[in-house]
């Protein structure tokens, strides 16, 4: 009878050490795991943090703010200049009612022949790309090819916005792609401040560098490359 017992207490003593042994293995597997994820998540987050930003943002040209016309005060009655000038002022558009039958009328009847005599005397000529100007290399003082002048029509932060008022035919930015008419945001990843500020980045170069401005054209900004030419009019 007491064997038995012994049997039986060495039993339950071997089973309690083996449930042990399972959990603490157990245990020591999930630390692990949770010890590689961990590392992970924060290898990935140190990655993230570590991209570096190449691309500079310029704010877009705005047009001004109209300026609202005054409010006229109610119950006043028009003065004798106010009905005149109305009535001068419904005086053209009463003649343009008139003649716009006949401009109509004249205009459908000329139409085919000026059709015609525009076909026969303008032959379709095929655009002609820009032919690039040689540049000395490495030599003072640089140029753009480009004239650019402030402009009231659009505003930047409160400050009238460079316009390329001229391109040179064949030059640095006429290579690039810049077009008359375009508003100069920035030189790299300087924002201009005015047309004096173009011109001094330019200065700071010697042709042949190559150099980023970026303009704006229909709304939207563009990053165009321009390899510096040398201005012939300044030695």
């Amino acid at each position: 009878m007491l064997s038995k017992r012994v049997r039986l207490y060495l039993a339950l003593v071997l089973a309690l050490i083996a449930v042990t042994t399972t959990v603490n293995f157990a245990f020591a597997s999930n630390s692990a795991a949770d010890g590689q994820s961990g590392n992970s998540v924060n290898a990935t987050a140190a990655a993230t943090m570590a991209a570096p930003t190449l691309i500079a943002n310029f704010p877009l040209c705005q047009p001004p703010t109209p300026t609202p016309a005054p409010t006229a005060t109610k119950g006043a009655a028009p003065t004798k200049a106010a009905t005149m000038a109305a009535t001068a002022a419904m005086m053209p558009a009463t003649m343009a009612a008139t003649m716009a039958p006949m401009a109509m009328t004249m205009a459908a009847t000329m139409a085919p022949t000026a059709a015609m005599m525009a076909a026969t005397m303008a032959p379709t000529a095929a655009p002609v790309m820009p032919t690039a100007t040689p540049i000395q290399i490495g030599k003072k003082p640089a140029e753009a090819g480009v004239r650019v002048a402030g402009t009231k029509n659009w505003l930047n932060k409160g400050a009238h916005c460079i316009n390329v008022a001229e391109v040179t035919a064949g030059g640095p930015s006429d290579i690039a792609g810049i077009k008359s008419g375009d508003l100069v945001l920035g030189f790299d990843k300087d924002a201009l401040k005015d047309p004096a500020d173009f011109y001094a980045h330019v200065s700071k170069h010697l042709s042949g560098d190559v150099v980023t401005i970026t303009v704006q054209r229909g709304g939207k900004a563009m990053s165009l490359k321009v390899t510096l030419g040398l201005n012939p009019f300044i030695q």
